[in-house]
């Protein structure tokens, strides 16, 4: 099972997402809002971005659109990296990146 968790070196600033379920993806705007509040004293050049790894097999659609609000609100911004691992899919699936 994938979890959420926070890299505590205040200058990577890094989150790392695995699979996006209700759990996961509050755990992850929870740190994006902490971030936000630490930074809410900086102007928004001065900000060091947050970079969120987003490491998932997939999970639910809603939640993730919950997260996609969160990013594009967010003040301090938020570099996604994705991971190049072996992923597969059906022959009708559609992928969105």
């Amino acid at each position: 099972m994938a979890t959420t968790k926070r890299n505590t070196n205040k200058h990577n600033r890094i989150i790392t997402l695995g699979e996006v379920t209700n759990e996961h993806i509050c755990d992850t705007i929870e740190q994006i809002y902490e971030i936000n509040n630490e930074d809410k004293n900086k102007e928004a050049d001065k900000r060091e971005p947050i970079k969120l790894i987003l490491n998932s097999p997939g999970g639910d659609v809603y939640d993730g659109i919950g997260l996609i609000d969160v990013i594009e609100q967010s003040e301090t911004p938020i570099h996604i990296y994705i991971p190049k691992p072996n992923r597969y899919s059906c022959f009708n699936c559609k992928q969105t990146i």
